[in-house]
């Protein structure tokens, strides 16, 4: 039995996923950590970057997806390759883990109590909220549910995570971009175990990563998407959803009056989004919908014009 395993799902960043694993490759082999990948790449780069990795080292998984399954099919199928591991950290490919981070989760896992899960952070994402250890799902909610969206902050207990897989209670999340933390929360109810938040940064994204899938549809993931998956949770309380639907815009800083004008420049909001997701808005931000309607009938260009100086701004000011 192997205490803990990484389990990637991937499109298109055999770059980004290189250098993760070639930083971290010394602390796989002295922990004996197993890689576990399903690539649903549309060419071969990532299949040739195992390839080479495999001469280093030989507890690299690999499966070649044809035709892509797609966010979430693929995410359950990368948590399904684990064997005779106790826990599964379940990591995005662009993300740069450091290798001591992984010493420090290892060391946790080897030396704690059973986990139904342990949660990480990562840069700059989750501020004043101090390393704990809990059973309380009330809390979870409260504090940490919507950090999850996160791929790559979420290690969970191999065990219950089979057991959720076995069953259908997760079937319900397939097509809402929220999988894995749907799957997170039925692990979470399925016993009475602690679940452990480790706040110091583990990972930071790959300076290459320019955009997210989700990046030209913000409207529609982090807000139809985000509101469905939201309300579809058996375990919450009406005044529960209200928060926690909220509460990952205001966290994130995603709908702030800056990313607004970043929207706009690239297409993200438009007038016929804005009528689209009207009532939507309403739910996931505080922000008036006047200037929702504001900025969405701005030109593109004068969007980007001010993006740009608003960059140059916030540089000389952290400068300073």
């Amino acid at each position: 039995m192997y205490k803990l395993a990484i389990a990637i799902p991937t499109y298109n960043r055999p770059n980004e996923l290189g250098d993760n694993l070639n930083n971290i490759l010394s602390v796989l082999i002295k922990e004996k950590i197993k890689v576990y990948i399903s690539d649903d790449s549309l060419n071969d780069d990532t299949q040739d970057l195992v390839a080479k990795l495999r001469l280093k080292y030989d507890n690299f998984n690999y499966i070649k997806n044809s035709p892509s399954l797609g966010h979430d099919l693929n995410c359950i199928q990368t948590l399904s390759l684990s064997k005779n591991d106790e826990y599964i950290w379940y990591m995005n490919d662009s993300a740069l883990v450091s290798p001591e981070s992984i010493e420090r989760v290892v060391e946790m896992l080897n030396f704690d109590e059973e986990l139904a899960c342990l949660i990480v952070n990562t840069a700059g994402r989750v501020q004043h909220l101090s390393d704990f250890r809990s059973n309380d799902k009330a809390k979870f909610f409260n504090d940490l549910a919507w950090h999850t969206t996160l791929t790559g902050v979420t290690i969970y207990n191999a065990r219950l995570l089979k057991a959720v897989l076995d069953s259908t209670l997760y079937q319900k999340y397939i097509g809402s971009n929220f999988i894995q933390t749907g799957i997170l929360v039925e692990v979470l109810m399925l016993s009475n175990l602690n679940y452990r938040w480790y706040g110091s940064s583990c990972f930071v994204n790959h300076p290459s990563r320019t955009e997210s899938y989700w990046q030209n549809n913000v409207f529609q993931v982090f807000g139809y998407d985000w509101v469905n998956f939201v309300n579809s949770l058996p375990y919450l309380t009406a005044v529960q959803r209200l928060k926690l639907i909220k509460q990952h815009g205001e966290n994130t800083g995603l709908f702030s009056y800056q990313r607004l004008i970043s929207f706009r420049c690239y297409g993200a909001l438009s007038l016929r989004k804005f009528f689209k997701y009207y009532s939507v808005i309403k739910q996931i931000s505080d922000i008036s919908l006047c200037y929702y309607f504001f900025v969405s009938v701005l030109p593109k260009s004068l969007c980007c014009v001010m993006r740009y100086f608003g960059s140059i701004i916030k540089k000389k000011i952290n400068n300073d």
